[in-house]
């Protein structure tokens, strides 16, 4: 199993839900109808998204997280990070492998 990491930057919206429920997969997919994939991808435990700088109270610093998945599951990820309003950016953190 070969994991990717992206760093992400969220939108307010996405922030906000994080903030009021405590994290994506509390808040109800009835109601974030446009998260449903990114949340199902969460509780199923094939993504997870964790903030970088846990703690912080930079209003900046907290939409800064990364996200952690089976390379085997890519496309679904880039299907979750082309939503509209979830992400303000992203991109894949580089391999820390030295090339041979």
């Amino acid at each position: 199993m070969t994991n990717k990491i992206y760093q992400v930057t969220l939108s307010s919206s996405t922030l906000s839900i994080i903030e009021r429920y405590g994290s994506l997969e509390k808040a109800p997919k009835t109601k974030f109808k446009n998260y449903k994939k990114l949340i199902d991808l969460i509780k199923k435990k094939k993504v997870i998204l964790s903030p970088l700088f846990p703690g912080t109270s930079d209003s900046e610093m907290k939409k800064y997280f990364s996200l952690v998945f089976d390379e085997k599951i890519l496309n679904e990820v880039i299907d979750v990070l082309s939503e509209d309003n979830i992400f303000e950016s992203y991109y894949m953190k580089p391999s820390e492998d030295i090339p041979i």
